[in-house]
C-alpha cells in the first residue's frame, strides 16, 4: 500500500477543516480500469489538473496535498479551495481503458487544455512527436 493510498484511508484535518477522503466502492474500481480524470476548482470551475489513473488515484491528490506540506502549484490550489470550505470537483473524463490508451487520452486533454493553463508539471505522454500540430506541422 502506497503512503496516497495510506492517506486515502483517513480523516485529514487542514486549519479548522476536517476532510474524509473520498473513495470508489470496490465494484467500481473493478469497472474502471485505467481512466482519465481532471480536477475542477468550484470557485470559478476552471480544470486545474488533468491525470491517468486506476483505483482511487483520482482522489489521492486531495488526499496528498491535506496529509502533506510540499508546494506545488496543485496542492497549493487544492489545500486553497478545501479552506475555502468548498471542495475539489472530480471528474472522470473516460474510463474502461488500457493503460496505453489513457497515457494518449490523458496527453491529448492537456494539449487541447494546454499546459499553462494546468498545474501539471510536464506535458502528457509522447506529446513531443504525436502532441497537438497544426497542420502545416503534420505535412511539413
Amino acid at each position: 500500500m502506497t503512503s496516497a493510498d495510506e492517506a486515502a484511508d483517513k480523516h485529514y484535518s487542514l486549519g479548522m477543516i476536517t476532510t474524509e477522503a473520498p473513495v470508489f466502492p470496490q465494484s467500481v474500481t473493478e469497472q474502471l480500469n485505467y481512466y482519465v480524470y481532471f480536477l475542477r476548482d468550484p470557485s470559478n470551475k476552471e480544470v486545474f489538473y488533468v491525470g491517468k489513473g486506476k483505483g482511487n488515484r483520482v482522489f489521492e491528490h486531495v488526499a496528498c496535498a491535506l496529509a502533506d506540506e510540499t508546494e506545488t502549484d496543485k496542492l497549493d490550489r487544492i489545500r486553497t479551495i478545501e479552506k475555502s470550505g468548498k471542495s475539489v470537483e472530480h471528474f472522470v473524463l473516460r474510463h474502461g481503458l488500457t493503460e496505453r490508451a489513457a497515457f494518449e487520452v490523458e496527453a491529448a486533454v492537456i494539449d487541447f487544455v494546454g499546459i499553462p493553463n494546468l498545474s501539471n508539471l510536464q506535458a502528457g505522454h509522447y506529446s513531443t512527436d504525436f502532441g497537438i500540430k497544426t497542420t502545416e506541422e503534420v505535412s511539413a
